[in-house]
């Protein structure tokens, strides 16, 4: 799934405790309260052995819509005790509930505690409706934006995989939703070299998804520097989701000019997923001019993927294609198509 968030701005007082109060959403809990102190890290160890989940809120990333579950029949509730169907983020564009555009601004965070170890990460906006399941959860009052941060960089870089779960993946998708430059800097750090392989995918998807101008900086610093074809192909579809205009450019460098024809394969595509408007004009480019025959013929499947025009371009390049496999591959991806103008096309030339 495609979100292209919209640009917004909300205040942050980085640092500061984002509520004092529990999510009215949570039900089915049973519920204590205690200080978070001065580190989240201490208050979590405080708890004891468990099983019990720790929660307390931070703000939310800008134009975030929706942190919830969907259990398939239109429900959004997740449980934190037992399966609660798929997980989704989307931004307030995507989303027609949100008419007036007004994003939930709050971020709960839900970590549970086996035998004094952190072994999920749930991350909800107050938008969600949580079932505790009657499981004990105790709330956390006072923690500090940056202390959450710091918390969850802790457990995405260093948490192993348990029953199945990816805690630190988890931890890390949670990171990606905090508000603010401290988080900015720390999912930045993390899409880093040295950083291992899984964990600098994830970090580099949340890039472009949540993070903004400065996941936007990020991107571009990684698609000069790295070296690791498969990072550049995570990084293309980083700059894809980016809502920075400019992302579309750093795609179309990638598209013309790396060395790897991976890579240009990879950014071809997300350029045809983005909608710039000057998308057609760089897939037809590749298609004609550059120096591999699979990239070539690649970016003729990805013209067929251009939402606006892309069978017009299509019936263009089979008319007057710079050569016959390009031709051919536009024959083929208009056989492909149930746009009545392929069909009607393809008749003609039959007939004739």
């Amino acid at each position: 799934m495609r979100f292209q968030p919209i640009p917004m701005m909300i205040a942050v007082l980085s640092g500061t405790a984002a509520v004092a109060a529990p999510p009215s959403s949570l039900s089915n809990a049973r519920l204590e309260t205690a200080s978070a102190g001065e580190s989240l890290a201490a208050a979590l160890r405080a708890l004891g052995g468990g099983p019990v989940w720790a929660a307390w809120s931070a703000p939310l990333v800008p134009a975030q819509g929706d942190v919830c579950c969907w259990n398939g029949r239109g429900g959004r509730v997740c449980h934190l005790e037992r399966r609660s169907g798929g997980f989704f983020t989307g931004n307030l564009h995507d989303q027609e509930e949100h008419q007036d555009r007004t994003p939930p601004r709050l971020l709960y965070l839900f970590a549970r505690l086996e035998a004094a170890e952190v072994t999920q990460v749930r991350a909800l906006s107050k938008t969600c409706a949580v079932d505790a399941d009657g499981a004990r959860v105790v709330w956390l009052e006072g923690a500090a934006a940056e202390d959450s941060v710091e918390l969850l960089r802790g457990l995405a870089s260093r948490a192993p995989r348990r029953k199945g779960k990816d805690v630190g993946e988890e931890a890390l998708t949670a990171l990606a939703l905090h508000a603010g430059p401290r988080a900015d800097q720390v999912v930045v750090d993390l899409a880093g070299a040295g950083n291992p392989t899984e964990v600098r995918e994830h970090a580099i998807f949340w890039l472009g998804e949540t993070r903004g101008r400065a996941g936007y900086g990020a991107l571009r610093r990684l698609a000069a520097e790295e070296s690791d074809p498969e990072i550049l192909e995570k990084v293309a579809f980083g700059l894809a989701q980016s809502p920075i205009p400019e992302a579309g450019r750093a795609l179309a460098e990638l598209a013309r000019g790396h060395g790897s024809a991976e890579v240009r394969k990879h950014a071809l595509f997300w350029i045809s997923q983005r909608g710039d408007p000057d998308a057609a004009g760089i897939l037809l480019h590749a298609a004609a001019e550059d120096r591999d025959s699979e990239v070539r013929e690649h970016a003729v499947f990805a013209i067929s993927q251009l939402e606006e025009d892309g069978v017009d371009h299509l019936i263009r390049l089979l008319r007057d294609g710079p050569s016959n496999e390009v031709r051919k591959q536009a024959l083929f991806w208009l056989g492909q198509s149930d746009d009545p103008r392929a069909m009607e096309f393809l008749e003609k030339v039959l007939l004739k």
